[in-house]
């Protein structure tokens, strides 16, 4: 199963560490954004954001949602700048199937997702064991 993990650039190193995890099991990551070496620094200017580098990014993280076949959305209950949120949505609106890992930050996350765990452990279990949906 090929999957999209969204959560917070400030937290793509912790998030390797969870693909890998889901990789041991025989899943395949689609989420190339995991993998961009610039910092969020570095994707900014004094100004505002570059605008051909963010839309080189998100490009590629909306062509990456639509490979996957589950969603796994790393909520940690706080707003954020809106890219997981954006990512979310295009999951939803093309059909996948969304997994919530952490609680939701917003009505639309707590309410929409088909799959919703309060940690990493119960939902690398869940991945493990043959799930069907």
């Amino acid at each position: 199963m090929d999957f999209y993990l969204a959560g917070r650039f400030s937290r793509q190193a912790n998030l390797r560490l969870l693909r890998d995890e889901i990789v041991q099991n025989g899943h395949r990551c689609v989420a190339s954004w995991l993998d961009v070496k610039e910092t969020e620094e570095g994707i900014k200017d004094g100004n505002g954001y570059i605008r051909e580098q963010t839309r080189r990014f998100s490009r590629a993280d909306l062509q990456d949602v639509e490979m996957c076949d589950m969603f796994i959305l790393c909520d940690d209950g706080y707003p954020s700048s809106g890219g997981r949120n954006v990512e979310f949505g295009y999951a939803l609106a093309l059909g996948k199937h969304i997994v919530r890992v952490g609680p939701a930050s917003n009505i639309f996350t707590d309410a929409l997702c088909d799959e919703e765990f309060d940690n990493w452990d119960d939902c690398i279990s869940y991945l493990s064991c043959g799930f069907t949906f």
